[in-house]
């Protein structure tokens, strides 16, 4: 898998850290020659921002453009047709996007540590933010309306804890989408 964007080497480079995607190549376009090429560079100098590249995927097969998801021109940021779900679904029609797990936990927490087993038990993989490592007290405060982990999110919704963790898993018959 590759991923081309207009941004420059030291970018992709700390995306691709961040991402710890390393089975995937990021290949530069700071200069926007490519994305120009494909007809979408676009002048964004009134914000400020010089030319950009206009938001799409693709899905290149042996160096042949085979489908590319274009976002349309306007002010929306919302990823509607250039998202990952979009592309997986044309490459796989018949299978479920994933859930979207986040868990804020603290260290040494056996009911965090306990969620965090249920859900890798289940096959669902998460994102997890340590208190006090990655966000403060009043940080998960403003985001969950509780200073108590864990909490889950599931697609953006507050589950809980442990106990709503296991009914939700025991009404989706424990499996990943």
């Amino acid at each position: 898998y590759q991923r081309r964007v207009h941004g420059d080497a030291f970018v992709m480079k700390r995306w691709q850290e961040v991402l710890k995607a390393w089975n995937v190549t990021f290949l530069p376009d700071s200069a926007g020659h490519f994305t120009q090429g494909l007809g979408m560079l676009v002048n964004l100098r009134e914000l400020g921002c010089g030319s950009r590249s206009w938001r799409y995927s693709m899905l290149v097969d042996n160096n042949i453009i085979v489908k590319m998801f274009v976002e349309p021109l306007g002010p929306n940021t919302d990823y509607k047709h250039s998202d990952a779900h979009s592309m997986l679904r044309f490459l796989n029609p018949s299978v479920s996007s994933p859930h979207f797990v986040t868990v804020y936990s603290r260290e040494g927490c056996s009911s965090s540590n306990l969620v965090k087993s249920m859900l890798r038990g289940h096959g669902w993989p998460y994102q997890e933010h340590v208190v006090g490592k990655d966000l403060t007290v009043e940080s998960l405060l403003g985001v969950t309306g509780s200073n108590t982990t864990p909490q889950i999110f599931i697609d953006g919704r507050l589950i809980g804890g442990v106990p709503e963790l296991q009914d939700h898993l025991q009404r989706s018959h424990s499996k990943p989408r």
